[in-house]
This record gives C-alpha cells, sequence and structure tokens, in this order.
C-alpha cells in the first residue's frame, strides 16, 4: 500500500536532455541573484513590518532562503543540479562543509550560527509549523549578517571563477 502511495507521487527519470536543461539553465550566476532578491526582500520586510505574533517569520524564511542560495550558488561550481537538490537539501551543515571543502572561507561566528540551523527547524520555519521553538531562535539581525558576508564571500569566489555576479 506504501509503495502504491509514493508512486503516485514519484517524480519521472528526466531525460539526458533534461538533466543538461537543468544545469544550464540552474547557474552560480541565477542562484546567487536569486538570493540577492530574497535577501533584499527580507531587509525590506524587516524595516516595515509590525513586531508581534509571528511577524518576523516571513523575514526569516527569506533570510534562510538567501543564506541557502547563497551557498548553493558556491556549491553549483562543483555539483550538478540534482546533486544539490538530492545531497544537500536544506542542510545548513552540510553545505557548510562541502563548501569549507572546496575553499570558502567561513567565519567561526557564522558556523555556529549555521550549526543552529539544523534541516530540522528549516523544516519547521518553512513549512508553517507553529508552536514554540526549542532554544532562542536566531534574530532576523543575526540572519541579516549572515547573509551579508556569504554575499560577500560567495561572491567573491565566484567573480574569481568568472562568474557575473551583482553586488
Amino acid at each position: 500500500m506504501l509503495q502504491w502511495w509514493r508512486g503516485l507521487f514519484a517524480k519521472p527519470e528526466k531525460s539526458a536532455a533534461e538533466i543538461a536543461d537543468d544545469n544550464e539553465r540552474t547557474n552560480s550566476m541565477g542562484l546567487f541573484n536569486t538570493a540577492e532578491a530574497y535577501r533584499n526582500a527580507a531587509q525590506d520586510l524587516a524595516a516595515v513590518q509590525r513586531r508581534q505574533g509571528f511577524a518576523e517569520r516571513p523575514v526569516e524564511t527569506c533570510f534562510l532562503i538567501a543564506a541557502e542560495l547563497y551557498l548553493k550558488s558556491f556549491l553549483r561550481q562543483h555539483y550538478e543540479v540534482a546533486a544539490l537538490e538530492k545531497k544537500f537539501r536544506h542542510d545548513f551543515r552540510k553545505m557548510r562543509k562541502k563548501s569549507a571543502r572546496h575553499g570558502l572561507k567561513i567565519a567561526q561566528a557564522d558556523r555556529e550560527l549555521m550549526a543552529l540551523l539544523t534541516e530540522d527547524y528549516i523544516q519547521r520555519r518553512r513549512y508553517l509549523r507553529t508552536g514554540p521553538v526549542f532554544g532562542n531562535p536566531p534574530s532576523a539581525a543575526a540572519l541579516d549578517r549572515l547573509c551579508e558576508n556569504l554575499r560577500r564571500d560567495v561572491g567573491a569566489q565566484l567573480r574569481k571563477a568568472g562568474v557575473n555576479v551583482r553586488m
């Protein structure tokens, strides 16, 4: 029964042409520029947002997506699109470790912040699971600093590799 249920939602296998198209379209420049858009949106929202209830969630979500996309834009230089989706998903720990192995310097404070961003935490924030969050969630200011540092460091690495990113 479970196998049948999974079959209803299974993605069809992609052809070689579809894989090549994905790899051409989803490049480091596009991922970086999309991260920029999410970061700018988060900053704009933070500037006008009310400070009650769950009002910070959209800001936090935009910063989290931006940080993830900055890392993936760097990793895209070393991995195909399918590997980014399957191997890393939303796992900051894996993305941070592989990025460091490929030469991205990440400050200690940023490593410590990323350690808090577990896949479970991301799932709870992204997919609107409400209720208490255990521990202290990172502030919007801390996430903004993380994004700014990733933007600077990833942008420099991508430019060095010949990728034309807006900064």
